[in-house]
């Protein structure tokens, strides 16, 4: 091989190099999650008990397990220490699959949600998370800034109409996920609609967050007004476990309940497989590679020319 051609190579081998070192997978602290519901507490996880997912603490005045077996995703044994959750999707979350299409996503994530009722029944209406009440759902994070994989490494809160219902049912999952921002590096807070059935989201709104605001996150979800599918996402910094300034709130809301009249809580953490393909770089980061690059060439053909 010609001295053109290696050093060619040896620049795309630097630049891959580069992209694959952005690589990396990280755990979260999850500190608290808990939901109260017309205004009263109605479940509370402080994960201070060493039981972590899928034994959970109960709803408040009720006997019911807290979380469903059936919808908590990767294994948390051990997860749970010092008061504070270990989400940890790389260690103990699995490969996804989409449901519809049965392509893999290229992904690894923990996730635990609550057994709220999911019937439509006159009588099951004051159950679980439906759509006559109000309710607030918040998960109280160590304040972390994910890897450099956006739309992977992330964590954050969900809420799911996930019932007995099939994948393409599924059109109501609303995501309040913090990742890393692609051009400054800093952690940003983007609220997300997905879809089972179509394996989409949608992006509503997103901001980025200070890593100086607080040690702590906090991520409600918050519906104000019963009969009203109005989903509203906020975040609000703490340090030394204590509240730090206001709450602040997205302007753009979600309407939830798309044919269904219940929802389920959860919390969630992502992470690439290990086969997932390198993240690609920053836009600087590709022009300072290619202007590199280009200058191994011409340097090559001078060279070339010369000799």
């Amino acid at each position: 091989m010609n001295g053109f051609g290696v050093t060619v190579r040896m620049a795309l081998g630097a630049a891959a190099l580069v992209a694959a070192s952005q690589a990396g997978a990280m755990s979260y602290q999850l500190d608290s999650f808990e939901v109260t519901r017309d205004g009263a507490a109605f479940f509370f996880d402080g994960f201070d008990d060493g039981f972590a997912p899928p034994v959970g603490t109960s709803f408040i005045g009720s006997t019911t397990p807290g979380y469903l077996p059936a919808r908590v995703v990767g294994d948390f044994s051990g997860a749970e220490s010092g008061g504070k959750l270990t989400l940890d999707p790389t260690q103990r979350g699995v490969g996804t699959v989409n449901p519809v299409t049965g392509i893999p996503e290229g992904i690894r994530f923990q996730a635990a949600y609550l057994n709220v009722n999911t019937q439509s029944t006159p009588e099951a209406a004051q159950r679980g998370l439906k759509i006559n009440h109000t309710f607030k759902v918040s998960g109280l994070f160590d304040f972390a800034t994910p890897g450099p994989v956006r739309g992977l490494d992330s964590y954050g809160i969900r809420l799911a109409d996930f019932g007995t219902e099939s994948a393409g049912l599924s059109n109501d999952i609303l995501d309040l996920q913090v990742y890393q921002s692609v051009s400054t590096g800093r952690p940003r807070l983007e609220f997300i609609r997905r879809s089972l059935g179509t394996g989409s989201f949608l992006s509503l709104a997103s901001t980025l967050l200070d890593p100086t605001g607080g040690d702590q996150l906090m991520l409600t979800l918050s519906k104000p007004t019963a009969f009203d599918p109005t989903i509203v996402a906020s975040f609000q910094y703490y340090a030394g476990g204590a509240a730090v300034g206001a709450e602040t709130a997205f302007a753009v809301t979600a309407a939830a309940f798309n044919g269904e009249n219940f929802t389920r809580p959860g919390f969630i953490a992502v992470a690439p497989a290990a086969v997932a393909l390198p993240p690609v770089p920053e836009p600087q980061t590709w022009g300072l590679m290619l202007a590199g690059l280009g200058a191994l060439i011409a340097r090559a053909r001078w060279r070339r020319r010369h000799s």
